[in-house]
């Protein structure tokens, strides 16, 4: 289970480089909002948030890179615009699943407690900063360090887990079912992108 948060951030990753360096569409561009609130984006927002709060509780992070990757595919919103957003989502997750855990479930856990002060440094200092640093780059260049960072972390999990042969293939049918979720969400934006150019030039 601890895997799951890296097969996901692979899978999204891929599709990330399949979208910006391989399938790249003429015109492509992306947008600094969600579009106007309507039924079926309030519903994904409420699966998002249900699915992210789901895998959070069970792996301590998850809502955030879901946040992200359903935004960035299924509504082309701008990676720099997503970034802050995700670092809010992820600090916001971790205080309700602390004050949860304190107030539901017997407090923390000693492990979790010894490491916390670690984190401090991370959370306070160096997340807002990567945003502010990310606001002042250009999208390429977001792109191409997100991309650099998923694969440093996927590499250092796998390294540090040494999977078996049937934990390994487990893997590469949970990478597979992810690829063809965030690969759907593509095409579902680009037809939504087609019909909007289709209407626009009627």
């Amino acid at each position: 289970m601890e895997i799951l948060f890296s097969i996901m951030t692979a899978a999204f990753g891929v599709s990330i480089f399949l979208r910006n360096y391989c399938f790249k569409e003429k015109g492509d561009h992306r947008y600094r909002n969600m579009p106007k609130e309507d039924p079926v984006s309030i519903a994904v927002l409420i699966v998002i948030g249900l699915v992210g709060g789901m895998i959070t509780a069970v792996l301590g992070t998850g809502a955030d890179i879901i946040a992200f990757s359903v935004v960035a595919l299924l509504y082309k919103v701008n990676e720099k615009v997503l970034n802050p957003t995700s670092d809010i989502i992820m600090a916001l997750a971790s205080v309700m699943g602390l004050f949860m855990r304190l107030l539901f479930f017997g407090g923390v856990h000693p492990d979790a407690a010894a490491g916390f002060p670690l984190a401090i440094p991370i959370v306070v200092i160096m997340a807002p900063l990567g945003a502010i640093a990310a606001s002042k780059l250009q999208r390429g260049w977001v792109v191409k360090f997100l991309l650099l960072f998923i694969i440093v972390e996927v590499a250092s999990t796998f390294y540090s887990l040494r999977l078996s042969a049937l934990e390994l293939f487990k893997t590469c049918c949970v990478f597979g079912a992810c690829m063809v979720f965030y690969l759907v969400l593509a095409a579902i934006a680009n037809k939504k992108e087609e019909r909007k150019e289709a209407l626009g030039n009627m």
